[in-house]
């Protein structure tokens, strides 16, 4: 479960340097193309969150069903 919530903070520092770095980019128009990829590739990310949640959700059920079949 530990995995799951590192996996999830990493995802929110690289959505963070995404957009902080994208915008930082956006404001020269020499830069806007790679501001604008940057952009893309948090938004990107961003369905990482949900992708984590379902994941992890799925992990601790399976192993919930698990253990209450090994006490049966």
């Amino acid at each position: 479960m530990k995995k799951y919530k590192f996996l999830s903070i990493a995802n929110d520092i690289g959505l963070g340097i995404w957009f902080t770095v994208g915008s930082i980019l956006f404001l020269w128009h020499s830069t806007q193309t790679a501001g604008t990829i940057l952009f893309i590739l948090g938004s990107v990310q961003l369905l990482g969150r949900p992708i984590l949640k379902l994941m992890h959700a799925f992990f601790v059920r399976k192993n919930s069903q698990r253990s209450q079949s090994a006490f049966h």
